[in-house]
């Protein structure tokens, strides 16, 4: 079963073993900042909402989105990345998914994904989410989802 939780100091565990257990291409992501604590510290300062996902009640992957990205200074970034479990449950965590985004999209306005240019599954997970490609910026591209206007 797949649930979402909001992040707390107590979930600090959950969060190191996510970290610890990433998926090839999240390791990837952060191959330049090897450091697990100083990711988890940025993350939690960062963000405005992150939640841990949970698949029989073990952490699989962190999905939150951030005040501002470090690298490009956009406003509310949303991110995933998790373990390999995640990918065997990828339907439930899209639909499931879909419903948190909506609510941050009405809470916080236009939201942004960013994904690495080797990393084809972000790219199929932020077109899932409904997110639309905007520009690329080198091997970084950047998606976005629009608030609808009134």
């Amino acid at each position: 079963m797949i649930e979402l939780k909001d992040y707390s100091e107590e979930m600090l565990e959950d969060v190191r073993y996510i970290f610890n257990n990433l998926r090839l291409d999240d390791q990837r992501m952060f191959a330049d900042s090897p450091d697990v604590e100083e990711n988890i510290r940025l993350h939690i300062e960062k963000s405005c909402e992150m939640k841990i996902v949970y698949i029989n009640d073990k952490p699989v992957c962190l999905f939150g989105v951030t005040e501002r990205y470090p690298v490009l200074k956009w406003r509310y970034m949303a991110f995933h990345f998790g373990t390999d479990e995640v990918d065997r449950h990828k339907k439930s965590f899209v639909k499931i998914g879909r419903e948190v985004i909506e609510g941050w999209l009405n809470k916080y306005g236009n939201l942004y994904m960013a994904a690495y240019s080797y990393y084809k599954k972000s790219f199929v997970m932020a077109k899932a989410f409904g997110f639309k490609f905007k520009f690329n910026v080198h091997e970084i591209y950047i998606f976005t989802k629009e608030k609808p206007q009134a």
